[in-house]
């Protein structure tokens, strides 16, 4: 079961309106959404996530690793780039 599909399950079955569940977390409605919709949430939304939808800790930790930075941008890893493809910063681009 995918990350996105697990929320969505928990919230259900903890019969929450996507609404409630954002009230919780301390997030908008349409953050919820996104988070049903495969969006990774930032990390200090996923540690909500985890202790109010019970999930299981193993995988939120491994998602976790995908989950975006909240503050700053790491740019010494790997790059989205326009085409949804994971390009590395070399440094010379433009070359």
């Amino acid at each position: 079961m995918r990350f996105c599909e697990l929320v969505k399950a928990r919230r259900a079955e903890r019969g929450l309106s996507q609404e409630a569940l954002a009230a919780l977390l301390g997030v908008s409605r349409q953050t919820v959404i996104a988070i049903e919709r495969g969006q990774a949430p930032a990390t200090a939304t996923l540690s909500a996530l985890v202790n109010v939808l019970e999930l299981d800790l193993p995988s939120a930790e491994l998602f976790a690793s995908m989950a975006p930075e909240e503050e700053g941008v790491d740019d010494t890893g790997p790059q989205p780039c326009t085409c949804g493809r994971l390009v590395a910063k070399t440094g010379t681009e433009g070359a």
